[in-house]
C-alpha cells in the first residue's frame, strides 16, 4: 500500500478504536501501516531540513540515475546512527 493509503487505514483503525461499527482491522496490518507512516514522516523531516543547495545535490544525483527514496533512505539511517 502507499503511503496515502497507509494513513486512510490507520484513520479507518482509529474511528474503529473509538467506537465506529467497523470490522477491527488485524494487528499485523496496523502494524505494518504504522511502520509505513513513520517511515514516510522520517522522509520528509530529512528532506525539510535540506538548505536549497543540499537538495539539489541529492536532484543532480537522481537525475543521473540514483534512487531518489534510497538516498533519502541512507540520509535517514546516518542520521539514526550518529
Amino acid at each position: 500500500m502507499s503511503v496515502l493509503d497507509n494513513i486512510v487505514f490507520l484513520d479507518q483503525y482509529n474511528q474503529w478504536r473509538r467506537g465506529a461499527d467497523i470490522p477491527q482491522p488485524a494487528p499485523a496490518a496496523v502494524g505494518a501501516a504504522i511502520d509505513s507512516v513513520c517511515e514516510a514522516a522520517a522522509r520528509y523531516e530529512e528532506l525539510r531540513k535540506m538548505n536549497p543547495r543540499q537538495f539539489a545535490e541529492l536532484y543532480e544525483r537522481n537525475l543521473h540515475g540514483e534512487n531518489f527514496d534510497v538516498m533519502v533512505d541512507e540520509l535517514v539511517k546516518a542520521r539514526a546512527e550518529s
